[in-house]
C-alpha cells in the first residue's frame, strides 16, 4: 500500500509537521544552532565489535518486497538494498545463487569514481529539501556499498570486495568541498552527512548507516585509520543523540524541525538494535527500545 493512502500514516505526518511548526516557532528554524551550545561531549568511547551476519538493519524486508518497492529503474541506493536483503536470505536458503549478488557488486563498483580519495558514488539529481546541488556524494550510500562490498567478501573471501569497502568509508571521510562527505562540527566533532548542505544537516540515519559500515569493516581488520574514524564518529553521534530525541518523538535531522514519521521511527528500530548488536553500546539498545515504543507496528507492516 501506498503510504499516503493510508489514514493513519497521514494522520501521523500531520501531527508531527505541526508540532515541527511549533517547535520552530519556538526556537527558531534551524535546530542545529538551538542545540549546539548544550551538548555535553561524551568523553570516551568503548565498545566491543561483533559481526552481525545477517544485515539487521533491514530486518523488516523480504527480497520479494524490495523488488516490489524498488520496481522499474532503480537508483544506487536502490540496488544496495535490494543487494543486502538479498544476501539475509542467501544466508538462510542455500538453493540461492550467491553469483547474483556478486555481479551486483561489480555493476555497483563500476558506477563509481576511484580517486585519490578513495571510491565515490557521485549524484547530481537536485534535492531541495537539504538545498543540495551539482555533483555530490553521500554517506549513506558509502557506508551501504562497504557493508554490501564486505559480504561479498564473506561470500568470496576475494580481497578486492574488502578493499572496495575500505575505499567507500575512507571515500567519504573526506571534506564536502574536497568531493566527500565529512563535516566538521563545534567542540572538535564531526559528521558524515547524508546530503552535503551548505551548513549542518545531520541526518541521522545516514550517519548510522555509515557507522555500521565502520564498524562491520573493522570486526574483519584491526585498521587503525578505520578505528580511529569509527571512535570519531561514535562519540559524535553519542553526543548528538540526547538532542535528537524530543518527547515522544525524533528528530531526522538537524536540518530543519522535522520528526521521523513512523516510517522512519520503525527504520531506525532496527538501525539502532543492529548497532547495539555490533558494539554492544547500551545507548543504541535504549534507542532501539524508545524508537519500538514511537512506532505503530501495525501502520509500518501497511506502509512497507
Amino acid at each position: 500500500m501506498s503510504r499516503f493512502l493510508d489514514i493513519f500514516y497521514v494522520w501521523n505526518t500531520i501531527q508531527i509537521k505541526l508540532r515541527a511548526l511549533r517547535l520552530c516557532i519556538a526556537r527558531g528554524s534551524y535546530p542545529y544552532h538551538f542545540f549546539r551550545n548544550q551538548i555535553d561531549v561524551v568523553a570516551t568511547v568503548s565498545y566491543d565489535l561483533d559481526f552481525q551476519d545477517a544485515y539487521l538493519s533491514f530486518g523488516y524486508l523480504n527480497y520479494q518486497k524490495a523488488l516490489h518497492l524498488h520496481k522499474g529503474d532503480r537508483s544506487i541506493t536502490q540496488e544496495l538494498i535490494l543487494g543486502l536483503v538479498y544476501y539475509n536470505e542467501l544466508k538462510n536458503n542455500p538453493h540461492l545463487d550467491s553469483n547474483h549478488i556478486l555481479d551486483l557488486a561489480i555493476r555497483l563498483q563500476v558506477k563509481a569514481e576511484s580517486t585519490e580519495n578513495g571510491l565515490i558514488f557521485y549524484f547530481t539529481q537536485p534535492y531541495s529539501r537539504f538545498d543540495v546541488r551539482g555533483k555530490y556524494a553521500s554517506g549513506i550510500v558509502q557506508g551501504k556499498a562497504a557493508s554490501l562490498f564486505l559480504r561479498c567478501f564473506k561470500l568470496s573471501q576475494d580481497d578486492k570486495y574488502k578493499k572496495w569497502a575500505k575505499a567507500c568509508l575512507i571515500g567519504a571521510w573526506h571534506t564536502i568541498d574536497q568531493g566527500g562527505t565529512l563535516r566538521f562540527l563545534s567542540n572538535d566533532l564531526c559528521w558524515v552527512e547524508e546530503y552535503p548542505s551548505p551548513k549542518p544537516s545531520m541526518v541521522l540515519n545516514g550517519f548510522l548507516f555509515y557507522i555500521i559500515g565502520l564498524a562491520e569493516f573493522q570486526t574483519m581488520e584491526n585498521d587503525e585509520e578505520i578505528e580511529s574514524m569509527l571512535n570519531q564518529s561514535i562519540k559524535t553521534v553519542l553526543t548528538w543523540l540526547p538532542k535528537f530525541k524530543l518527547k515522544n518523538g525524533l528528530l531526522y535531522s538537524m536540518y530543519r524541525w522535522n520528526l521521523c514519521n513512523v516510517h522512519y521511527t520503525g527504520i531506525m528500530h532496527y538501525q539502532f538494535e543492529h548497532l547495539f548488536l555490533l558494539t554492544g553500546i547500551p545507548e543504541y539498545k535504549e534507542y532501539a527500545v524508545f524508537t519500538n515504543g514511537l512506532t505503530n507496528w501495525k501502520t509500518f507492516s501497511r506502509i512497507i
